[in-house]
């Protein structure tokens, strides 16, 4: 009986378990897959939304841009303003469009730009419309073209043509840049067409002509903001001229004294790039031990720097007869740059112990630094040190690199003034005994 009865509680408690409810993890899973078929359904509408909302958009582009090409097919040949016009904007539906403009002369049945023709005058007016939107994801903009041929007689054919390219610091071609043409009577502006960075002005009277870029805070290769070129056109012949042209680059410059060493105030310094014209090197005055050089071209492999505008400043530099200053020594890495950037960097110089002695106390004394006249300092280069007004002293400056002579200012020295070397091959501290009467 025993062994029956536990067989029958033990029968009634198996048939109690598949009346039981879910447990807590089948639940979880239930939720899980339910929130996943939800994200999925959420998603699949988003995107047909998105799609229909594109489609829509699109299709208004197009409409947009059928309207400007008809315009510009029933307008007066001489009235058609060639280059590339600013953004038309306009409002459908509470979405703006941009309708751009860029009209071009191009050889007949041309696939490129006018720049790159090597015929001797462009034959057709190409027109080309193109309508962009916000949140275009990766929707191409809506863009149409044709092609205009001038009435005949607009233009005389024994005229010539200026083709103008310009560049970025990269060598990628830049849009929207104004180039403007002047000479033989004529006064005219362009911007240059994205995508080819080209400018063409076509059918004028042979002669002499200025082409000037003008964009505020561009610079070209020489630091120059609005840099001129001269071009001679001829008859019936396409004349062709480029500029590189990009946002300047500044850099926020600190000058530093090795060993404590303040710097000379007013110490010129010198940048160098091969891109420089004509020895690849450029001084920049100031004053003060934090300089700002602002208006450079952004070249891809930056600018070394030195403080110094003599030969023997520049720790590569070289002679008359082409031998080294100081062999073995090297310029610090270069300062890299970005269009319409700053960046921060440092020169470091050697330091000078200057000790000041005078046999009898009187007016300040102003101590300076003197360096001959070489190949780059054509006038030599004075720098002032330090003001000394008791019967003695020291101070520790710091210096540019190279042989400078250490004098006091309208004094005569006990002695000799003491001549120092400043080596970049070795920055320890240097000594200047100046001793005057």
């Amino acid at each position: 009986m025993q062994v029956h009865g536990y067989r029958q509680r033990y029968s009634g408690r198996a048939r109690a378990r598949p009346e039981a409810g879910f447990s807590l993890i089948e639940l979880i899973v239930s939720l899980t897959i339910f929130s996943l078929l939800i994200g999925t359904l959420v998603t699949l509408i988003a995107t047909g939304l998105q799609a229909a909302r594109t489609n829509k958009d699109r299709a208004v582009a197009v409409h947009l841009a059928s309207q400007e090409m008809d315009a510009i097919r029933q307008a007066s040949f001489s009235t058609i303003k060639i280059g590339q016009s600013a953004p038309q904007n306009i409002t459908v539906n509470t979405v703006v469009y941009a309708v751009k403009r860029k009209t071009e002369w191009v050889a007949k049945s041309a696939t490129n730009d006018a720049c790159d023709s090597t015929g001797s005058s462009p034959q057709v007016l190409r027109a080309t419309v193109s309508v962009t939107w916000p949140n275009m994801h990766n929707t191409q903009p809506v863009e149409t073209s044709t092609e205009i041929s001038p009435p005949v007689g607009s233009y005389d054919p024994d005229n010539g043509h200026i083709a103008v390219r310009v560049r970025d610091s990269n060598a990628s071609p830049i849009g929207g840049v104004p180039v403007r043409v002047t000479g033989s009577g004529v006064d005219t502006t362009q911007t240059t067409i994205d995508g080819s960075g080209c400018a063409f002005f076509g059918f004028l009277t042979p002669g002499t002509y200025s082409v000037t870029l003008g964009t505020t805070g561009w610079v070209d290769r020489q630091s120059i903001a609005a840099p001129t070129q001269s071009v001679t056109v001829t008859a019936a012949t396409i004349t062709s001229i480029s500029f590189d042209y990009d946002q300047a680059a500044t850099v926020a410059l600190t000058l530093s004294g090795i060993n404590s060493g303040l710097p000379a105030n007013a110490v010129p310094i010198t940048i160098a790039n091969t891109g420089l014209l004509p020895a690849g090197t450029k001084t920049m005055t100031g004053t003060g031990i934090t300089r700002t050089l602002a208006d450079l071209f952004p070249f891809s492999d930056g600018y070394e720097m030195w403080s110094g505008d003599c030969a023997d400043a520049d720790p590569q530099g070289v002679n008359g007869s082409g031998t080294r200053f100081w062999p073995g020594a090297s310029r610090d890495n270069a300062v890299n740059v970005d269009p319409g950037a700053t960046t921060v960097a440092t020169i470091a110089m050697p330091t000078l112990r200057i000790s000041f002695e005078r046999e009898t106390a009187g007016a300040a004394i102003t101590v300076v630094a003197v360096h001959a006249a070489d190949s780059r300092c054509g006038s030599g280069s004075t720098l002032t040190l330090a003001s000394f007004t008791a019967t003695g002293g020291s101070q520790l400056v710091a210096l540019p690199f190279g042989t400078w002579s250490i004098q006091a200012v309208a004094a005569t020295p006990n002695s000799t003034w003491q001549s120092v070397v400043m080596n970049p091959n070795d920055t320890s501290t240097q000594d200047a005994d100046v001793h005057i009467r």
